[in-house]
């Protein structure tokens, strides 16, 4: 952490490795995260800050893709036309306690009233090494501040996605009005290392988790969410979608929320970690005999859905040519790219229910 006084005299504190965390998870990219050499297109963001807050605090042996899964979202799917609610249930899981489960990372939300309760929260936060979750679209951090006794010359500086990346000093102006656009809610801090479970407990949360979620997903989705498909008929109703959508106004596939986008990210991606995740549990050996094949068998099948995902995105997806939508040698590909995640994802839950994990 960086403290000290600036060319300008003004106080400030700078959390750097937060800052390289970022720039070493997302590498400059708009909206995705590199991990393990590995692409990941539009991920969860908040995942990713908390990721980077992770970092910053310490823990450097944990990832992303461990994260994804024991958060609850590699497990999820759900899919209504036109709305982009979907994209954001891995909020309705209560993401930070199934994070600090495995991994003893504490986490706790404060809200504030106006600006300067939020700047208050922000500085002490700051002063003690812990970086500042806040709301912005999907998220952004706050990783240091600078001031002197005139509130109109304090800064602070903030990394984020979505939309775009940015990564930069913002004025008490912007800040006010960042506040009042994401106000009276609340931002996330780090608290203290926490007791871990064991890792069989969190192992058979996640796979009862990947199983369950196929067919009905957690109460929190349904309840605000009740019109979505949810799961394997979620996916199987997005890929039939895909290849046989009612004709639209040209300009429909700009506007709206239903494409490779909004409706879906970033649900699809994170299949990648599902596989990761398996087939490092089964190599742990954390269940004995016949059970680890079926998890690796399982990883194999997460891994050919998201390869299907990247080859549907490639065609259809956010930066896709624009009018991709409406082209048929770009929608016929798509669509069976679809169907094909979708027979993977089937194949890797028949087998995690089959598997002999049982206790």
């Amino acid at each position: 952490m960086k403290t000290g006084t600036d060319q300008e005299g003004k106080n400030q504190v700078l959390i750097e490795s937060a800052v390289a965390a970022f720039e070493g998870l997302c590498r400059g990219d708009h909206h995705g995260a590199t991990v393990g050499g590995e692409k990941y297109e539009q991920p969860a963001v908040y995942l990713v800050m908390h990721m980077v807050e992770m970092k910053a605090a310490g823990w450097q042996d944990i990832d992303f893709d461990t994260v994804a899964v024991v958060s609850g979202p590699s497990a999820l799917f759900g899919y209504q036309p036109d709305h982009m609610a979907p994209k954001y249930w891995h909020l309705f899981v209560d993401p930070d306690r199934r994070i600090a489960e495995p991994t003893g990372f504490g986490y706790t939300h404060e809200t504030y009233d106006d600006a300067e309760g939020a700047w208050q929260i922000i500085k002490q936060c700051l002063h003690a090494g812990k970086c500042v979750k806040g709301w912005h679209y999907e998220n952004c951090l706050f990783v240091a501040y600078r001031e002197t006794d005139a509130p109109d010359s304090r800064e602070v500086y903030v990394i984020g996605q979505g939309p775009g990346e940015f990564n930069a000093w913002w004025t008490w102006s912007e800040f006010r009005e960042w506040v009042a656009a994401w106000g009276q809610r609340d931002v996330g801090r780090h608290t203290e290392r926490v007791p871990e479970a064991a890792p069989k407990h969190v192992a058979l949360r996640v796979l009862r988790d990947l199983v369950a979620w196929s067919a009905e997903p957690p109460e929190a989705c349904r309840r605000r969410q009740p019109n979505a498909k949810y799961g394997l008929a979620g996916i199987e109703a997005y890929a039939e979608d895909v290849a046989d959508f009612p004709a639209r106004p040209a300009s429909y596939f700009e506007e709206s929320a239903w494409q490779a986008c909004h409706a879906i990210n970033p649900q699809w991606s994170i299949r990648n970690c599902s596989a990761t995740y398996l087939r490092r549990l089964a190599h742990s050996r954390v269940f004995p005999g016949t059970a680890n094949q079926h998890l690796l068998d399982a990883a194999t099948e997460y891994r050919g859905a998201f390869k299907a995902w990247q080859e549907f995105y490639d065609q259809l997806g956010h930066h896709a040519p624009k009018g991709a939508w409406d082209t048929p040698p770009r929608r016929q590909p798509g669509g069976a790219a679809a169907q094909r995640w979708l027979a993977h994802e089937r194949i890797a839950i028949e087998g995690l229910r089959a598997a002999p994990y049982q206790p």
